[in-house]
């Protein structure tokens, strides 16, 4: 079972900040001997403890936890959702801000992604053990995927004297697949010769365009929703004007 421990990754620092520094105001002081010296040790380490457990949060990793994780990609993460939203709202209007900030946000989450998975990375080669190399090297060895087998095993099939063979290369299991998915055409076809096919349909005939102004008429700007009136007053007015 997976012990409890302090979840340093989604800890607000700047709440912690503000904590250590009020429990940091009753060590200072004047140090003039080493007893001083070591009790004023010794309550700093009792401040940080203090604010350690008073703020930190503590949590059990689950298997699906993703260890790179950090607060900074979760409060990214509900500002970029909040801009999708708003973006999505305005979709009507193209030149929005809200879709430029949108983008830029989620261009920028994106790097942080990846910032933070090359940063635990470096961080576990770092302060990996004598048991974990194998670890690691098996996750440079296999390419990047769901978990399951990258490679197709090795196939069996029949030669021309009916005898059993395996197929190892990748040449020629593809070659094998493609004999199997696209079989030669039958030596004898089933298809007359004369036949008469009959004619093939007409192109549909593509419905015409409503008329623009018939297009503003039958729209309501006050309709559904209020962002409506932002979409639609603009076009009805200039258009009646």
């Amino acid at each position: 079972m997976p012990t409890s421990s302090y979840n340093y990754r989604d800890m607000d620092w700047d709440d912690f900040c503000k904590v250590l520094s009020s429990n940091l105001t009753a060590c200072l002081g004047s140090i003039e001997t080493a007893d001083e010296l070591t009790e004023t040790c010794d309550n700093l380490m009792h401040a940080l403890q203090t604010t350690i457990r008073s703020c930190m949060k503590r949590s059990k990793p689950r298997p699906d936890l993703k260890k790179w994780w950090n607060s900074d990609l979760t409060k990214m993460r509900k500002k970029l959702n909040k801009l999708r939203t708003i973006s999505y709202r305005n979709r009507a209007l193209i030149y929005h801000p809200s879709h430029r900030e949108a983008k830029t946000l989620s261009n920028k989450y994106g790097e942080e992604i990846l910032a933070a998975k090359r940063q635990h990375w470096s961080s576990y080669l770092e302060d990996m053990s004598a048991s974990d190399i194998w670890t690691a090297n098996k996750y440079l060895k296999n390419p990047v995927g769901d978990g399951g087998s990258p490679q197709i095993p090795t196939l069996q099939t029949k030669d021309d004297l009916d005898r059993n063979i395996e197929v190892n290369d990748s040449q020629e299991k593809a070659n094998l697949f493609v004999k199997l998915f696209f079989p030669p055409p039958p030596a004898n076809t089933t298809v007359l010769e004369d036949f008469e096919y009959p004619e093939p349909l007409r192109t549909p005939l593509s419905s015409p365009e409503p008329n623009l102004s018939i297009r503003l008429d039958a729209s309501s700007p006050t309709k559904h929703m209020a962002i409506m009136r932002l979409q639609m007053w603009p076009y009805k007015n200039a258009w009646t004007s």
